[in-house]
C-alpha cells in the first residue's frame, strides 16, 4: 500500500472510531495537525506526511489502520535458543 492508502485507511477508521477525548486528548491533536509536506521543486503538497512533531503518533494510527481485520498471531519465544548462548557464557 502506498502512504496515500494507508492515510486514506486511517481516515476511515477515524470515521468509524470513538475515542475518549480526555484520554486521548493529545493522540487527537497529533491526527488533526497531520499534514502534507510541501514539494518546492514542483510548488504543489507532496504525496507523503510532512515530519515534525506529529509523525510519530499519527504514523501509529496509521500502520493501526493497516492492521485491522488482519489475524494477527504471536508466537512464544524460543527460548532454549537463549540457554545455548548462556552455556557459552
Amino acid at each position: 500500500l502506498s502512504v496515500g492508502d494507508c492515510i486514506d485507511k486511517a481516515r476511515d477508521l477515524i470515521n468509524r472510531s470513538r475515542f475518549d477525548v480526555d484520554q486521548c486528548k493529545d493522540g487527537l491533536e497529533c491526527l488533526r495537525q497531520y499534514k502534507p509536506a510541501f514539494d518546492d521543486k514542483h510548488q504543489t503538497w507532496a504525496k507523503w506526511p510532512m515530519e515534525n512533531w506529529t509523525t510519530d503518533a499519527a504514523d501509529a494510527f496509521r500502520f493501526i489502520s493497516i492492521t485491522e481485520g488482519l489475524e494477527l498471531r504471536f508466537e512464544e519465544p524460543d527460548y532454549s535458543i537463549m540457554d545455548r548462548a548462556r552455556a557459552w557464557g
